[in-house]
């Protein structure tokens, strides 16, 4: 049987600092999962994608609305046993889109 990986919040203003974190903390674990959105910046999409292509981690990518909304239960939906961290930028600087984080982490929490 898989153990269910432990979920931590991360929140860092510099995920290229928080990948390296990221992969040495979870090494001895099955392939960790991340969950991210289409909105993430490259400064957090690159270091994702580097990781996946590593072989390091699992990423699914949730997508957001017209509006550039993500969907709390899209984020829940997307969510495995391996989740290990989801990354959510607050709000987006070039379309003004805010993500509903509160509800998002609440979400997380209780999942």
């Amino acid at each position: 049987t898989m153990a269910r990986a432990k979920l931590q919040e991360h929140f860092t203003n510099n995920i290229g600092g928080g990948a390296t974190a990221f992969s040495s903390m979870y090494v001895d674990q099955l392939r960790p999962h991340v969950v991210c959105t289409t909105a993430e910046p490259n400064s957090i999409a690159s270091p994702l994608r580097w990781l996946q292509d590593m072989e390091l981690c699992d990423v699914t990518t949730v997508p957001v609305d017209e509006t550039g909304t993500v969907s709390v239960e899209a984020i829940v939906e997307a969510m495995r046993s391996t989740t290990v961290l989801v990354s959510v930028s607050h709000a987006n600087p070039w379309t003004g889109a805010v993500q509903p984080i509160g509800e998002i982490a609440k979400a997380v929490r209780e999942w």
